[in-house]
Parts: C-alpha cells; sequence; structure tokens
C-alpha cells in the first residue's frame, strides 16, 4: 500500500462522517484495503444508488459492484493505490433494486489520527457525452504533470509540409533555448525550420509514416537559439483528430543529447582503432551484446574470406573452417571469457587467411560498461604473430636436437617418449627401440675421434631412412641412440627395421677395409597402456644387454619375464648440458604461455631456480622515452623487493650501461667499477655485486631493459649464463609489446569513458 498520506495535516481532526456532506455528486467512504469496509455515505450517494445507511451496515464494496466487476475492481485499487494515493475506474454499480449503473469513480486516499486508512469516493453517473470535455481537460492536466516530471517537450501539429505547430508545453520550447514568444516570432508554427538541415529528410520521412502506421519516432537535431546543435529524440501518433483536412498528430520530444555525445564518442574511439588497424597490423573487432554481434573492421578483407559480421558468435560451428582444428579449444575458450563478463583478456590461436593456409593470431579484448556497469560492448585486436610462432618454433626445435646428428637430444626424446606414453590406447602398440655402437670406444682409440663422428652420422642418417613423421629418433648418449616407434601393427616390422639399419653400417664399414669396422647391438621393447619410461627403457635395455651377450652385431625383442644378461654397458651417463636444460625450459615456457605475465613470471621462475641469481627485473619506458617503470621483479628473498621504489627512474643510465657493454648486454662482476651516475641504474647497490643489463626491443626498437643481479662476491656469472639472459630478452620482447598494446586500448578506453 502506497504510504502517502494525501490532505493529513488538515483533516486529522475530523471524524469520517465529517467527510461526507449533500453535494450533486454521490460521496461515501470506505477502507483503504481490502475488502474495503463500506464507512460512510451522503444523501447524494444514498439517491444515486437506492441504498439507505441501514442496508449499507457491516457492508463492502463488492456489495455494491457489479459481481463480475469485483475481482477487477479490487485488483486496479490495490495497484493505483501502489503509485499514487488516488484512485480512478469505470465500474457498474448495483442498486438497491437489483439494476446496474455505470459510473465514474474517483477516490483518493488518507491516513486519519487513529491510524485509519481510508478512501474518499466520489462517484457520477458515467456519460461519454456529458464527460469529453472534462476528459480532455484532465488529460491535458495529465500531460502537463507528465512532462513536467519527465523533463520533455509535448506538442500538437497538424500533419502538413510545414508540422505546423497548434500546441506545446513550455519545455517544448526550452529544448531550443526560446521562450514560446521567442519561438512563435521566429518560426511563426513552421517546426520544420528548427531542424538541423542534414537531419531533416530523416524527420520529413519518419513524420510520413504516421500517415501509415499512426506511429513513428526519429533521432534529430535541432538549431538552438545559441547557435548549437542539441540531440532529440522525437517519438509521434495520430491523435484520431483532424482539421482543415489535416491529421493531428502528437509529439512527445525528450533531450538525449547526452547520450548521442557519448555514442559518438565511443564511435570515435572504434574508428580511431580501425583507422590504426588499417595501416597497421592490427585489426580492430568489436563485439555488441545488444545485438550479439561480432564485427570486424575493414581491414579484415585483406586477410580472411569469412564474414565482416557473424551474428551469434557462440554458435559457431566445431566444424568451421576458420579455426585450426588444433587451437579450436583456444579460441573457444577467449569466446567463453567474452561472454563470461570478463574485464579482458587475451589467447592465441590459428585462423586461416585468404591463402587458405593457418596463421597464429594474438586476440586481446576489453570491455565497456555503460553507467550501471552492464557490459554493453567488448573491443579488442587481431594482431598477426606467425612471424614470431615460427621464431620461437624455430629455436624450440632447435634447442631440442643434437647439433652433430640433427636427431632429437636426450632430454627433448625423454620429453617427448614420457608424452606419448601418456596418450597410448589400449588399442594401439607403441615401440622402443636402442640402438649401441659394438666396441665404440676401440674404434675412437685407433682410428680416431673423427672417424668416430662420422661412423655417428652414418648410424643416424640410416635411423632417418627407417621412420615416419610419426616416430621419434634421438641421440641418448655418446654411442647410444633410440627410436620411439608409434602404433605398431606387428613387432617382425621393428626386427626388420633394425636389420636395415645394421646393414647400412656394415656395407658402410665392412671388415678388412680402410676404415673400421661397425656393427651394432639393437634391443627392442613394446609399450601396452599403463607402462612408464623407465619401465619401458628398463625392457629395451634388458634385450640391449641380451643382443650383446650373443656376440653383439644382432637385434632382440624383449620378452616377458626376460632376464637381464651380464653385460657391463658404457652408455654415457652425464647429464644434459645445464645451458640446453634451461634454455629448453624458457623456450616452451613462453612458447606456451597464455599471457604476458604467465610467460615472465614462468621465465623468472626458470632463471632463479637454475642460476646464482638473487634479482630479476624488467625495466620499460613510460609515458615518455627519458624515464623507465619496473613492470616485473623478481627476487630470491620477497623482502628485498625494491619495484615500488623503481617507478620514473631516468632512462639515461640503463642506455649508457648499455652502450659499455658487449654482444648485445653489459656486464659485470663488481658493481664498485661503475661510475656514479651509472650506479642509479643498479637496483639496490648496497649490497649488489654481479650485475647486467640487456636490451629488450621488438621490430628493432628497444622498448625496455632487462637487469639481472647478484650479492655473490665469490664466481662471475659464465658466458652460457649470459646467453640464457640475452635469449630471455629475445622471448619475451613481442610478449611484453602485446601487453603494451592492451594497455594502450584500456588507457583509450578509459579516456572515452571520462568524455561521456
Amino acid at each position: 500500500m502506497n504510504s502517502h498520506t494525501g490532505d493529513t495535516a488538515s483533516l486529522n481532526q475530523y471524524s469520517t462522517a465529517q467527510f461526507t456532506r449533500p453535494l450533486q455528486i454521490g460521496t461515501f467512504v470506505i477502507g483503504a484495503e481490502a475488502p474495503f469496509q463500506y464507512l460512510e455515505g451522503d444523501p447524494a450517494f444514498y439517491a444515486l444508488t437506492g441504498y439507505n445507511r441501514d442496508a449499507l451496515s457491516n457492508a463492502v464494496l463488492a456489495t455494491f459492484i457489479h459481481p463480475q466487476e469485483a475481482e477487477t475492481v479490487y485488483s486496479e485499487i490495490s495497484t493505483q493505490l501502489g503509485i499514487s494515493n488516488e484512485v480512478r475506474l469505470l465500474c457498474q454499480f448495483k442498486k438497491m433494486d437489483g439494476s446496474f449503473l455505470m459510473v465514474q469513480m474517483i477516490g483518493v486516499y488518507y491516513q486519519l489520527d487513529n491510524n485509519l486508512s481510508v478512501l474518499k469516493c466520489t462517484v457520477e453517473e458515467y456519460s461519454p457525452t456529458k464527460t469529453k470535455h472534462t476528459n480532455r481537460v484532465q488529460t491535458s492536466s495529465d500531460l502537463e504533470g507528465f512532462a513536467m516530471n519527465m523533463g520533455c517537450g509535448i506538442s500538437k501539429h497538424l500533419l502538413n509540409h510545414q508540422l505546423s505547430l497548434l500546441w506545446a508545453n513550455d519545455t517544448f520550447y526550452q529544448l531550443a533555448g526560446y521562450t514560446k514568444e521567442e519561438w512563435h516570432d521566429t518560426f511563426d508554427g513552421n517546426v520544420l525550420e528548427v531542424i538541423y538541415n542534414k537531419d531533416l529528410a530523416q524527420v520529413i520521412n519518419q513524420v510520413a509514416d504516421i500517415t501509415e502506421h499512426n506511429s513513428s519516432q526519429v533521432d534529430c537535431r535541432i538549431r538552438c537559439k545559441d547557435g548549437n546543435l542539441r540531440w532529440i529524440h522525437v517519438v509521434g501518433s495520430f491523435s484520431g483528430e483532424m482539421e482543415n483536412n489535416f491529421r493531428i498528430v502528437n509529439l512527445i520530444s525528450f533531450d538525449v543529447t547526452p547520450i548521442m555525445q557519448a555514442e559518438n564518442t565511443a564511435r570515435i574511439a572504434m574508428d580511431q582503432y580501425r583507422t590504426l588497424s588499417n595501416i597497421s597490423e592490427e585489426i580492430a573487432f568489436e563485439y555488441s551484446f545488444g545485438t550479439d554481434t561480432l564485427e570486424f573492421a575493414n581491414r579484415y578483407q585483406k586477410c580472411f574470406d569469412f564474414p565482416q559480421y557473424i551474428v551469434n558468435p557462440r554458435a559457431i560451428s566445431e566444424t568451421t573452417p576458420y579455426i585450426s582444428k588444433e587451437t579450436r579449444g583456444a579460441f573457444d575458450h577467449f569466446v567463453q571469457v567474452i561472454f563470461g563478463g570478463a574485464v579482458s583478456g587475451h589467447e592465441e590461436f590459428q585462423i586461416r587467411e585468404k591463402s587458405g593456409n593457418y596463421a597464429w593470431y594474438s586476440a586481446t579484448f576489453s570491455a565497456i560498461y555503460d553507467e550501471n556497469e552492464n557490459q554493453i560492448k567488448s573491443i579488442g585486436l587481431l594482431r598477426n604473430i606467425e612471424a614470431q610462432k615460427m621464431e620461437q618454433e624455430k629455436l624450440l626445435k632447435k634447442s631440442q636436437l643434437d647439433t652433430a646428428t640433427e636427431l632429437y637430444n636426450k632430454a627433448a626424446t625423454e620429453h617427448f617418449i614420457k608424452k606419448s606414453l601418456t596418450m597410448l590406447s589400449a588399442a594401439k602398440t607403441d615401440a622402443l627401440m636402442i640402438i649401441d655402437i659394438d666396441d665404440f670406444k676401440n674404434i675412437n682409440d685407433t682410428y680416431g675421434h673423427l672417424m668416430g663422428d662420422e661412423a655417428i652420422i652414418d648410424i643416424a642418417n640410416a635411423m632417418k631412412s627407417v621412420v615416419t613423421a610419426n616416430d621419434l629418433p634421438g641421440r641418448i648418449g655418446g654411442d647410444e641412440f633410440a627410436i620411439y616407434f608409434r602404433d605398431i601393427l606387428d613387432p617382425n616390422i621393428l626386427t626388420e627395421k633394425a636389420d636395415i639399419i645394421a646393414e647400412k653400417l656394415r656395407k658402410a664399414y665392412p671388415e678388412g677395409g680402410e676404415k673400421p669396422k661397425v656393427t651394432l647391438s639393437i634391443g627392442i621393447a613394446t609399450a601396452k597402456t599403463g607402462v612408464t619410461y623407465e619401465q619401458l627403457l628398463e625392457h629395451a635395455d634388458t634385450a640391449l644387454y641380451r643382443a650383446k651377450a650373443k656376440g653383439k652385431d644382432c637385434n632382440v625383442l624383449y620378452m616377458d619375464e626376460m632376464e637381464r644378461d651380464e653385460y657391463v654397458n658404457q652408455r654415457e651417463t652425464t647429464k644434459l648440458d645445464k645451458f640446453q636444460e634451461v634454455s629448453n625450459a624458457l623456450i616452451e615456457g613462453c612458447y606456451r604461455a597464455n599471457s604476458t605475465d604467465n610467460a615472465v613470471s614462468q621465465a623468472f621462475a626458470v632463471l632463479g631456480n637454475n642460476l646464482p641469481i638473487d634479482k630479476i627485473g624488467i625495466f620499460e619506458f613510460g609515458t615518455d622515452e627519458n624515464h623507465l617503470n619496473c613492470s616485473y621483479q623478481w627476487n630470491r628473498n620477497p623482502l628485498d623487493s625494491t619495484k615500488g621504489k623503481e617507478q620514473g627512474v631516468a632512462a639515461a643510465p640503463f642506455i649508457e650501461l648499455y652502450n659499455l657493454g658487449n654482444n648485445s648486454i653489459f656486464y659485470t662482476q663488481d658493481t664498485r667499477n661503475i661510475t656514479m651516475i651509472h650506479r642509479e641504474s643498479v637496483p639496490d647497490p648496497s649490497y649488489i655485486c654481479k650485475l647486467a643489463i640487456a636490451k629488450i626491443e621488438h621490430n628493432n626498437k628497444i622498448i625496455g631493459f632487462f637487469s639481472v643481479a647478484s650479492k655473490d662476491v665469490e664466481q662471475g656469472w659464465s658466458e652460457d649464463i649470459l646467453k640464457l639472459f640475452t635469449l630471455t630478452t629475445r622471448l619475451l620482447g613481442t610478449q611484453l609489446k602485446l601487453r603494451q598494446t592492451q594497455e594502450q586500448l584500456n588507457e583509450l578506453l578509459a579516456t572515452s569513458g571520462k568524455d561521456n
């Protein structure tokens, strides 16, 4: 129930009886809550309905309401009281003699001193002719009240070539900055003269639609008294009246200038990114939640042949050729992040270009919200990173290969075999072949290491001749090799391939020739689901030892419960070079990272966990090229963090130190040897001893510096460690540039939001 109290202050002193007085219009009082208990009536009410006081004793409103309308009347009263303190309705009253009377009933809500809530109601026999003028007056009054509350202009016009003004409220004139007199003196009733000329044709077309559809609406600009333009939203409808053979239309006009300015600002921001995308490597896109439409900037036409507008992108078929099968999961995740309400996001996947080939693209987006914090759009950028991915893949592949044979090295061979075993199904069989050179030490001792190296290369070539793209050939020791075969149909095929490899070496190095005799012992073991790498290697080793025990120059297939023969293998047990391990981890971590932050944190973790360093920092240029901000920092002891203090630091010392370095990196084993001006770039020089600074660049432009420090005074950093630092800058350069692009996008959106 509405809490308004009407004229409570002036009525509290009266009883309910004082509300009724003999009038031409009947008056009665009922309780303000269902079932609306009848309290009092005046003589005019009794005369109109035929009732008397005694007949309505203990009655409720339904007593004198038509039975078929009682439920509707009760509901309408409750609804109207919920939003105001007045009730207006037409209904049929049941008279004392049983006949029915159509009445217009108006009730006003009051709260009395005794906490009694009542409705003071007036009723009058309803006559359309009699009440027509009253209704017009009331309607005009209601419109004036509505316009005052809503701040809108209300006007009545002839539907002619001038849209001549018949009547308007004050707000209508104020929208253009005029008084009523000024408006008529200036335009003489010709409404179309106030419309901005570029919008005039659109307004005329929309107003003409009223003739066919009885209603229409349009956004247009009007020329104000001060010369400025103002956007208004106009809703028009046919009034049902005619004058001088012209229809009369009613218009309601709202000032929507702030809304249109906000939309225009957002459009300009998007146009800026579309323009940038047309002259750069980036392609702007926009997703609208209202229309569920994904739109790409025009530059996409140069790259792709899929539609510029995609409706309901969430429903893009999994079989669509636009996204590669291998990266479909990354694409789906990106779409889910956008629709999940995330503020921003980033993902990498392969998109089919016009050439028909798939290329790697990086997608990043930021959300746009309305004044109610509802996400209305997401705008972002697509950037071709195919060259970056190719470079990363090249580095990754290079780090996985043995330099002498171009077979996979020990670490890569073990990694890929373990990965393959996890994907092995019960319906398939894989196998591991271990190849060992017989008496290799004697070959080296007798013929020299060059001859031994030649034999190793020939073995590698023989292995490559029997493998497919599905197999994994590797060198796992100085004179020992391995081949992992996937999806083997018949184990006998393995022994045939082993014979081919061995025979190639027998022919290349026959007994009695100028070269040493070279023979191979080969052990083979099949893999079923559930077997571990260590178990499979043990089985292949056991078969290899059996081949050695049988006299060498043969191959053996492992059988269940086969026992290892007595044989001492000369397999090298030296671990993979530390530099190779760390570089592999750096490359793979950056290659598989799904964000800049993730790539940086993984790189810092690899370096910090494997090298004798205490602090790592990345310094990026700020708003100008004279200052740097520490954007990322790692400390062996978290309490040593200085990131907060290293914002807006001078760039000059970093640049000068870098220029003093060799091979793209500055390094000193003792920071005390640095001049005072250069010491400004030393993070916390009170305890730092060793320091290295390398540039971070993208497209041959320096975007920041990579700083590594240590407080160890005993041992310097090796060349391999310094190479790892420069490798890290190569890997992180593109990632940092990608993040900077995202931040520029967010900054532009934030600026647009402030302008709104």
